[in-house]
């Protein structure tokens, strides 16, 4: 834009001078479409800022701004997803008023949230009181499979914070369970010009709700498939669980529990 009215406006106001004497300021118009230019490139920079402060740490939204839009352009990575769910939540509301169940919720939320944030993840969705992480996209996370496993461990320590907080409201303690598993999706914005969201889709994403939902079947707090297991830099207490079989799929997976 800058270029095409500095391209006519210069020969335009040449002329003018040259046929009747009459002197046009270039400054002015030139610095006005300057300064729009470099509003409007600023404004795309804060909407993106703004939505993706949603789901990952201020650091990863600084790395996202840095290279531009490129890293949200739906590309092939390998990830390890994090899939945590609050165990009998539906009780919950029978124990607590409506205030008292968000206000608990809320707490969960951003103790979960802060954790992953912590390790480099991204918070990809709330799905009713289940959060969807993912490490390893929009941008790199080198050791992703041990920071969603840190994440994990950290999230069972925080649940003692949060009933020690809330045990004079509730009876029972309050449980997560937490799958971990390691694969290649699809990752990127998709959507439409109505409503677009940055996704990760794949078969990864749900081996990861299946294997949560054995979490309960297993009596285990932290499953990890051994797809993410043979990508741990670290060592970690690993109970070897065999090979589970799995809704929805023909061959079972081998699953450890993290103890």
């Amino acid at each position: 834009a800058l270029i095409a009215v500095a391209g006519g406006f210069v020969p335009l106001s040449y002329l003018v001078y040259g046929s009747g004497a009459y002197w046009i300021n270039l400054a002015i118009p030139l610095l006005a479409v300057f300064i729009v230019v470099r509003a409007i490139d600023r404004l795309e920079q804060r909407r993106l800022q703004v939505s993706f402060a949603r789901y990952v740490s201020p650091e990863v939204v600084r790395q996202v701004l840095s290279t531009k839009e490129s890293r949200l352009r739906a590309e092939q990575r390998e990830v390890t997803i994090l899939f945590c769910d609050l165990r009998d939540s539906t009780a919950l509301g029978e124990k607590l008023s409506m205030n008292e169940l968000m206000r608990l919720l809320n707490n969960y939320f951003e103790m979960i949230t802060e954790a992953v944030f912590r390790h480099g993840g991204m918070i990809n969705k709330f799905i009713g009181d289940g959060i969807l992480a993912v490490y390893n996209a929009p941008v790199d996370v080198p050791f992703h499979a041990d920071a969603a496993v840190k994440t994990a461990l950290e999230i069972h320590e925080q649940m003692g914070q949060l009933n020690k907080k809330w045990g004079d409201w509730l009876a029972a303690r309050l449980n997560v369970g937490v799958a971990i598993h390691t694969g290649m999706v699809i990752s990127g914005n998709v959507g439409s010009a109505l409503h677009l969201e940055y996704t990760i889709i794949g078969d990864p994403v749900n081996v990861a709700a299946r294997v949560e939902s054995l979490t309960k079947d297993l009596n285990v707090r932290t499953l990890i498939t051994a797809a993410t297991r043979a990508r741990l830099a670290e060592h970690y207490p690993l109970k070897p669980l065999g090979e589970v079989p799995i809704r929805g799929r023909s061959e079972p997976i081998e699953l450890y529990e993290l103890t």
